[in-house]
């Protein structure tokens, strides 16, 4: 080769190396100004990679998008909207990736992710309803990624450690068999929103839970959440819980087995009422062998399960514990079975159950009530819940095919069981269960305490409506802890023979709102019994109970007579202050039944007695009673009496009487217009009328021609006489030749409390032929008689007393007494102080002089002067007064 041409050769690959060499440093100048370098990426672009994503029901909009050389992405926020609506909201997306993967669409290239936050939200929950907090994710040497972040909804917080091999998971995302379902971005948000919602829900009204969870997503991993705290405590108005120990781990399985193990664990669980105070202990869920081929599969794959409860405690108004039991369940697609196991020293319990389109349950149990500690605090004390040897369940299917609607059938014995401390009792029960557990018992036997009786029941549960169908032998108090409070007042007052009452009954309600829909309706047929002490030979009773109130229909024969009636009594928990209401017709023994009506209309009984009398009476009494005044006071009552056999009044013995008492707005009227008393006849009125610091009365009594002996020895029974003159008026009764006659009125008012407060008027006339012999005026005529006057003797032998009379207060006046005789009279004023029993009369005597025998007449004439110069002074204590004869010849 000549030497140029050699020369040019090697000048034109020198070139070569130079514009080479150049090429090199311009392009490492700029890669060197793109190192640091930040692209915005238009939102266009962007679009473009996500428009597979997008669909007609789902948009995604992106904003701030930035790359940054030679990996860095960033998205400063992505909002997606499901149909218009806002659904996630994700601020500050930081990836680590090459711009090649990224327009690859190669998200598996990751190698470092970091989210600001991310808001959930729900349409019907509102915005920011789940919030992710900060997440940081990257990638190991093995390809595993590793996270961690913080989720929250509603105050309640889960942190979120761990890691995840990513081929893993796409192997449990896809189908081991078949083609991969296509993936719809739609139906994915949708399913995310519908689980945030259920979420939401389940946590609605809880308090705060704080919770950490650990996952290891890849071949043989786990994932567990734990309690990050000791206990959780929710309370809220009438309910407390709170949860102790908890943790749920999930085991995984190989790539090639696609199974998995699954247990939580609570040391324990306590739920709280108002009443009731439940701990359950030592509770644990396992699933041994959960077999699946997608993750999607998962709920739908669950095996066999196992959930026990170590120990339940009862506390509050319930006391005492259950055993420990087992639930044993196995179930596949569309069917599941399993076992309900309790095997201790208080029950044995093996009950199978299917669950198909419906519940079935078949089996036997064996509760041991006397073993149980179960208490339970009620109005009458703290009562046993059950007591017993052994009662007996079994539960089949039923095969017979005679009533679909009822697929099980189950009998229940019981040779001696109480239930909250009713009597012993032996119990045989056969009936059927229906697929929302309803229970019909169609054939039902009992031997409880004295009562045997039987009947059918029917229960269900939504609404918990119940009735029984009962007839036989049944005393009611056998039943009182069953069926509450209104039924015990009901016949708290009865006392039962050895003759049980024979009943046929309908008794109808709902167990949670005892105070609506109850009905009850039944008849009873008794023999003797007593009610308030007032015994019944035999008796017919209708009882009828509903929302309102308790009426009891009645004929009753006792040893006098037949009474006819009625009494209603408005149930507890109404807004009335009727206490009861009452009718009641027919011969009536008084003193033996004045109990029957209750403490009020005995005590304005009291002072009334008759062994029987014809009554027709009915009223209301109403809560408070007496203590009420005025119209605030509701109690009505009116009682007509009639009675021509032994009766009294305040003691006083009556021959006979009708009449009428009247109570109503705290006045108690009565009327007795004819009383046969002291062989004479009587009336009586009155009003008596309550005020809030006293009580009035304002009576009126009138006796005519009442024998005078009579009179006195029935005055001696009046309770108001004090013992003293008691024996004074038994004196006088006593003096029985020829008694004579009385006339008596007195109308008179005042405190009913205090009779020397009384203001009135008052007559009493008596004729009586030996009414010298009477102790009348302090012994006046045996002071006369022994007077050195100039009379003949005889002359102050007195027939007739006549003493109008005023009350006043603690004083009686008379200004107009007289004594009268044949020969003679006697005038006479003064007073009777009824506190001192102070007695001060002035008395005049005044001889007739107008006799038809001459001789003895002028002698009389002759004397009669004597009487204007004569004065007698009747003074000292009534009981035993001074008389003395005055004499004053200058008068």
């Amino acid at each position: 080769m000549k030497p140029h041409k050699s020369y040019k050769s090697l000048y034109k690959g020198r070139r070569r190396l130079e514009k080479f060499l150049f090429l090199c440093v311009v392009i490492q100048l700029i890669l060197l100004f793109l190192l640091n370098a930040t692209i915005p990426i238009p939102s266009g672009f962007a679009g473009s990679l996500l428009q597979n994503l997008e669909d007609d029901e789902l948009s995604i909009e992106l904003e701030g998008i930035e790359f940054t050389f030679p990996n860095q992405l960033l998205i400063r926020k992505i909002e997606v909207s499901k149909d218009d609506a806002p659904a996630i909201e994700l601020d500050g997306l930081e990836v680590r990736l090459s711009i090649f993967d990224l327009l690859w669409q190669d998200i598996d290239s990751i190698d470092e992710l970091r989210v600001d936050g991310i808001l959930f939200h729900s349409p019907d929950k509102g915005p920011g309803t789940l919030v992710l907090g900060e997440l940081n994710s990257g990638k190991d040497s093995n390809g595993h990624r590793h996270f961690k972040g913080t989720l929250s909804m509603k105050r309640s917080v889960l942190e979120v450690i761990g890691s995840a091999d990513p081929e893993y998971l796409k192997s449990l995302s896809r189908p081991s068999t078949g083609p991969r379902p296509p993936f719809s971005p739609s139906k994915s948000i949708e399913s995310l929103i519908a689980s945030i919602d259920f979420l939401a829900n389940a946590l609605e009204g809880s308090r705060p839970i704080h919770l950490q969870a650990f996952l290891s997503l890849s071949p043989n991993g786990r994932i567990m959440v734990s309690q990050s705290q000791t206990a959780f405590h929710e309370k809220e108005e009438g309910f407390s819980r709170e949860i102790r120990g908890a943790c749920s781990f999930l085991e995984l399985s190989s790539l090639e087995e696609r199974s998995a193990f699954f247990k939580s664990k609570v040391m324990g669980l306590r739920m709280a009422t108002k009443s009731v105070d439940l701990n359950f202990h030592d509770l644990s869920l396992e699933m041994p062998s959960i077999a699946f081929a997608t993750l999607a599969d998962l709920p739908e794959s669950i095996g066999e399960s196992s959930f026990k409860v170590g120990k339940i405690e009862f506390g509050n108004r319930v006391q005492g514990n259950l055993p420990p039991f087992t639930l044993h369940a196995k179930s596949w697609e569309g069917f599941m079975k399993g076992i309900f196991l309790s095997d201790s020293n208080r029950s044995r319990i093996a009950i199978a159950y299917e669950l198909n389109s419906t519940l079935s349950l078949e089996g036997e149990a064996h509760i041991f009530p006397d073993l149980y500690d179960l208490t339970c605090d009620t109005k009458k004390g703290r009562l046993r819940i059950l007591g017993g040897d052994e009662c007996k369940l079994q539960i089949n299917k039923n095969t017979a095919g005679i009533d679909d609607s009822h697929p099980m059938s189950f009998r229940v014995t019981s040779n001696r069981l109480s239930v909250m401390e009713t009597p012993e009792g032996a119990y045989a029960l056969e009936g059927m269960i229906a697929p929302d557990f309803s229970i019909l018992v169609d054939s039902a036997w009992c031997k409880l305490g004295k009562s045997e009786v039987k009947g059918s029941y029917h229960q269900s549960w939504f609404p918990h409506n119940y009735r029984f169908l009962l007839r036989g032998t049944c005393l009611p108090k056998d039943i009182n802890n069953w069926l509450g409070s209104w039924w015990k007042s009901v016949w708290t007052d009865f006392v039962f023979s050895d003759e049980i009452p024979h009943g046929d009954f309908s008794i109808a309600g709902n167990w949670l709102n005892p105070n609506v829909g109850n009905r009850t309706f039944g008849a009873i047929r008794t023999k003797k019994f007593s009610y308030r002490d007032f015994l019944v030979s035999s008796s017919r009773v209708k009882v009828s109970v509903d929302d309102h109130q308790t009426k009891v229909e009645a004929i009753a024969d006792h040893e006098e007579g037949r009474l006819e009636g009625d009494l209603s009594i408005p149930r507890q928990g109404r807004r009335s202050d009727e206490l009861l209401s009452f009718s009641l017709a027919g011969r009536y023994p008084l003193d033996k039944g004045r109990k029957v009506f209750g403490q009020e209309v005995e005590s304005h009984l009291s002072d009334f007695n008759a062994t029987l009398v014809s009554c027709e009476a009915r009223g209301t009494i109403i809560k408070g009673g007496l203590e009420r005044s005025g119209d605030n006071n509701g109690t009505f009552f009116s009682i007509k009496l009639s009675s021509d056999g032994n009766a009294s009044f305040w003691s006083i013995p009556v021959n006979d009487f009708y009449g009428e008492i009247q109570y109503g707005n705290s006045t108690t009227e009565g009327s007795f217009p004819a009383i046969g008393l002291a062989k004479g006849k009587a009336s009586l009125t009155f009003k008596s009328k309550s005020f809030s610091d006293n009580q009035s009365l304002d009576f009126k009594f009138n006796l005519e021609h009442a024998d005078r002996s009579s009179m006195a020895s029935a005055l001696s029974n009046l309770s108001l006489i004090d013992p003293k003159d008691r024996e004074r008026i038994e004196t006088m009764a006593e003096v029985k030749d020829e008694a004579g006659r009385v006339d008596l009125s007195v109308q008179a008012i005042g405190p009913s409390g205090d009779l020397l407060q009384f203001k009135g008027s008052g007559r009493l006339r008596l004729h009586e032929k030996g009414l010298s012999q009477v102790n009348v005026l302090g012994g006046i005529s045996k002071t006369l008689n022994a007077s050195k006057l100039p009379i003949p003797s005889g002359s102050f032998s007195f027939e007739k007393l006549d003493i109008p009379f005023q009350i006043e207060n603690e004083q009686i006046y008379s200004d107009h007494i007289l004594l009268t005789g044949p020969l003679s009279s006697l005038q006479a004023k003064g007073s009777l102080n009824l506190i001192s029993e102070e007695l001060d009369l002035t008395a005049k005597l005044k001889l007739a002089g107008n006799l038809k025998i001459p001789l003895i007449g002028g002698i009389i004439n002759l004397a009669d002067p004597l009487s204007k110069i004569t004065e007698i002074k009747i003074s000292g204590n009534w009981r035993d007064p001074e008389t003395q004869l005055i004499v004053n010849p200058f008068k």
